[in-house]
């Protein structure tokens, strides 16, 4: 009678031993979720940062950008359980290397076993959408959304009424900006105007033209009479009584009540941005790096129009403190954590290349399936 309490006892403890965590199962699907999304979340975010990075850091070598479209990612999940018991008596795990009478404690083992699928970015419509100039809508859309207008429109605009925003961006080292201070001096104007809410863009819809979207500039009548106003009136050959003023794509026909905006398009703002890089001395002295040069054949320092935007540091060794870096040709690119004009400029690019050129689908190119092993 005493060996079969005994037994019955032994029996019932495996037992709840091997239910316990047979239970704690039920909520292994919802944790996976709560543990594996921000997870995913903050992969797909810093990758996506250290891409972007990596093709500013190319186009400044006058390589090729290249992007990759993470087309779905899978998760499988596996569970195992181990049953409490002696090793060699059948209760344990048989696939458990462990010595004959040791005792196995109860337990279960998760694993995961994510796939990722990727699509190279490339084909004709893609680079079409590379190439195509950024919408007026969308500096519209970025303004009234909170962002910087001076950030806004000194990364995408080329040009307002015939003014230059420096030089022509299409290339790794662009000629010097030598008519970029009139611009400055009309975006800081505007910038004071619109923190002050004496300046808004509007979208009208037309009932003419096919129900078309019009875009019109309004500064406050109280504020035109400022020497800055009168000055920026004057620069943009604008009417100062007129209201509202006419936004336009239009190359040509600004002033009046018209101001004319050639925008950039992504890739000449890549370009603009990629000029904020230091490079490693030797790589220019190795003529790796295009530099723009003064008339006198010194290097032109773009710190005054670029890096206050954007400043991308090198270094030979790992940077500690950083938002984003990545390794190319033998040193770290990167910018400071704590470099928050960078940081808020870095978001913008990220920004604008979602609304330009990573909305609309990634092409037919054939897709990567990686498997990811730990």
């Amino acid at each position: 009678m005493m060996t079969r309490a005994v037994s019955s006892t032994v029996c019932a403890l495996l037992l709840a031993g091997l239910v316990l965590p047979l239970a704690g199962c039920q909520r292994l699907g919802p944790r996976s979720i709560r543990n594996g999304r921000p997870q995913y979340n903050q992969a797909l975010q810093r990758t996506f940062d250290e891409e972007m990075l990596l093709n500013l850091v190319r186009l400044k070598y006058n390589e090729s950008p290249y992007f990759l479209s993470i087309i779905s990612i899978s998760s499988s999940m596996s569970v195992s359980v181990t049953a409490a018991g002696w090793a060699g008596t059948g209760l344990s795990d048989p696939n458990q290397s462990i010595a004959p009478g040791a005792y196995v404690n109860p337990g279960v083992t998760y694993s995961e076993d994510p796939t990722i699928i990727y699509a190279p970015l490339q084909g004709e419509a893609f680079v079409r959408r590379l190439l195509t100039p950024i919408d007026i809508g969308t500096i519209t859309l970025l303004e009234r959304a909170g962002w910087d207008l001076d950030r806004v429109l000194h990364v995408t605009v080329d040009s307002m009424n015939g003014i230059r925003n420096g030089a022509k961006l299409d290339r790794p080292a662009p000629a010097r900006p030598s008519a970029g201070e009139s611009f400055r001096a009309i975006v800081a104007t505007m910038t004071r105007l619109e923190e002050r809410g004496d300046l808004t863009f509007k979208a009208i819809m037309t009932a003419e033209d096919d129900a078309r979207v019009r875009f019109e500039m309004y500064i406050a009548p109280a504020a035109r009479s400022a020497p800055d106003v009168q000055a920026m009136f004057r620069s943009l050959q604008v009417d100062p009584a007129a209201q509202p003023y006419l936004l336009t794509s239009n190359p040509v026909g600004g002033g009046g009540n018209k101001i004319s905006i050639v925008t950039r398009p992504l890739t000449a703002a890549l370009f603009f941005l990629s000029q904020g890089i230091d490079v490693p001395k030797e790589h220019v002295e190795r003529g790796l790096v295009a530099i723009t040069r003064e008339t006198n054949g010194q290097p032109y320092s773009w710190r005054g129009i670029v890096k206050p935007l954007l400043r991308i540091e090198s270094s030979s060794t790992r940077p500690s403190a950083a938002f984003v870096r990545v390794p190319y040709r033998g040193a770290w690119y990167y910018i400071r954590e704590n470099d928050t004009e960078s940081r808020a400029t870095f978001s913008l690019l990220a920004l604008l290349y979602t609304l330009q050129a990573g909305a609309r689908g990634s092409g037919t190119s054939p897709v990567l399936t990686l498997p990811i092993a730990d």
